[in-house]
């Protein structure tokens, strides 16, 4: 098996536009001759439509081929094409860490037992039962895990493949290669397979899984390739198809493939992309599919991950192995298959509801994070492999919460109107002493001789009240004479036999 040494597995599958040397026509009728000479390939669909939750799905059958050797001019100048389209390639940017050693994997830090842990040729041997920290947080129990987990479900993981003598998993088909054998000659297929089930057949013990090949040895495919993959998953009566790969252009073709199957009650999980941004990669921005971000040991949004998802897992730091070495790896593509899981989990559990109403679960149950209730980073939150079904509301129930969450709130304001009314008697205490202590300070203040100066403001007032002004201050400081304000004053006390007091006071402007 090849492998690709740098510094971290972020797995995010782009869809760039470039020269297409290859396209996917549609016509009108049979391709002519000179057309059947160019012709790659037929993308043909399901020949028969199945019954699905008692209704038949039905299924008008577009005359679609791969062309390559014809330029898309010459391609649009032939009248019988209906529709012309590139075959987007689709590439996988494949990162791993170096391969960590026995020694050295025991000291992760983790508060878990690293997940498989070997430094020998296969068979893979687990150190213990402990659930890894990704698989619990899905809901996971390895030491108390149902033998018939994930029992009467089929999943098909498009991808690079499988490695078979590592992974017990079914054929599917390699369309790169069209042929039977959907063997891994890159390893992105191993690493996203095996969390759904591990070289220990964990944790879908029960369930079918398929590897369907799509993508080559260096991580490239073609979508004419994806969608004979989505038609390989109807005739086969697939239930989940897991897709670990997207990228930013939309075909139209690949969108109608996946509508026409979700119909069909086939549920389709996807990676939103490692940008960061707010974007959704195609397929995962189709309504049809559930779109899946990732987050890391902590819960927190990983910051490769673009946000408005529908759901979070884990997809950072996940632990796997190729059978030999044991490797770290990151991107929104190992998020998928664990949302397969709580997915699978939930349809074993819930076999007579179809794919809509397990979608619809699957929110139901999530756990939520973030802001209460959906939102652009971790969307429903993290779906749960939960072995019961949401409870039914109890109306009681809500009334009392309801009736507590009330209290609270009235608690909080009435705890703020009393710290409020606090704040203001403090105030008020405050501004009370400021007072009696200026009160204290001009009474102890000595008399104004001398022409000493009071406030320059008052020198503003008319010339009767500064008079009045001095005349008092000179009779309340029992002076004989002041000067003040522009004003000398000389005042005269006369006492009376009664004992009442009368002052003149005759001030001079200076």
């Amino acid at each position: 098996m090849k492998k690709q040494t740098t510094i971290i597995l972020i797995i995010l599958i782009l869809l760039p536009t470039i020269p297409a040397q290859r396209y996917i026509i549609e016509t009108e009728t049979p391709p002519s001759p000179e057309l059947q000479k160019a012709i790659i390939s037929e993308i043909s669909p399901s020949k028969q439509s199945r019954q699905i939750a008692g209704a038949k799905a039905s299924l008008t059958k577009p005359n679609l081929y791969v062309i390559g050797g014809l330029t898309e001019e010459q391609l649009i100048s032939l009248k019988e094409i209906k529709n012309i389209e590139p075959d987007y390639k689709v590439k996988a940017l494949d990162f791993t860490n170096p391969p960590i050693t026995p020694h050295l994997a025991n000291n992760l830090t983790t508060p878990h037992e690293p997940f498989f842990i070997t430094n020998s040729p296969l068979p893979v041997q687990p150190l213990s039962k402990t659930t890894p920290w990704n698989q619990e947080a899905i809901g996971i129990n390895f030491s108390n895990l149902p033998q018939d987990f994930g029992q009467n479900i089929k999943i098909a993981v498009l991808d690079t493949g499988v490695n078979f003598a590592l992974l017990d998993i079914n054929q599917g088909y390699d369309f790169v290669n069209n042929d039977p054998d959907a063997t891994d000659d890159n390893s992105h297929g191993t690493f996203t397979t095996q969390i759904l089930k591990s070289p220990q057949a964990l944790p879908l013990k029960a369930s079918e899984i398929y590897a369907v090949k799509v993508l080559d040895n260096i991580g490239e495919g073609y979508v004419s390739d994806v969608i004979q993959g989505i038609y390989w998953a109807e005739d086969n009566n697939i239930d989940i198809v897991l897709m670990s790969f997207g990228g930013p252009d939309n075909s139209i073709y690949l969108q109608n493939a996946i509508d026409w199957a979700y119909d069909n009650n086939i549920l389709f999980i996807a990676s939103t992309g490692n940008t960061g941004d707010e974007t959704i990669s195609f397929p995962a921005d189709y309504s049809s599919v559930i779109s899946v971000g990732s987050i890391n040991q902590d819960l927190k949004r990983s910051s490769f991950s673009n946000l408005n998802p529908e759901f979070v897992a884990p997809g950072e730091n996940i632990l796997v192995t190729d059978g030999v070495y044991d490797y770290l790896v990151s991107g929104t593509s190992f998020s998928t298959p664990h949302a397969g899981v709580a997915a699978a989990a939930l349809l074993s559990q819930n076999p007579d509801k179809t794919n809509k109403e397990i979608r619809s679960l699957m929110q139901q149950t999530a756990i939520d994070l973030g802001t209460q209730g959906k939102d652009s980073e971790f969307g429903y939150g993290i779906p749960q492999a939960t072995t019961q079904q949401a409870p039914e509301p109890n109306p009681e129930l809500e009334e009392i919460e309801s009736r507590v969450s009330a209290l609270e709130i009235w608690k909080d304001t009435i705890t703020e109107t009393i710290a409020d009314i606090w704040l203001s008697i403090t105030g008020l205490i405050t501004l009370t002493d400021n007072h009696e202590a200026r009160i204290t300070a001009l009474e102890s203040q000595a008399p104004i001789t001398n022409n000493e100066t009071f406030p320059e403001y008052l020198n503003y007032l008319s010339s009767s009240d500064r008079k009045k002004i001095i005349c008092g201050y000179g009779e309340n400081h029992r002076l004989n004479s002041t000067t003040a304000l522009g004003y000398a004053c000389t005042l005269e006390y006369k006492t009376y036999s009664s004992g009442r007091e009368t002052v003149k006071c005759k001030c001079k402007k200076i």
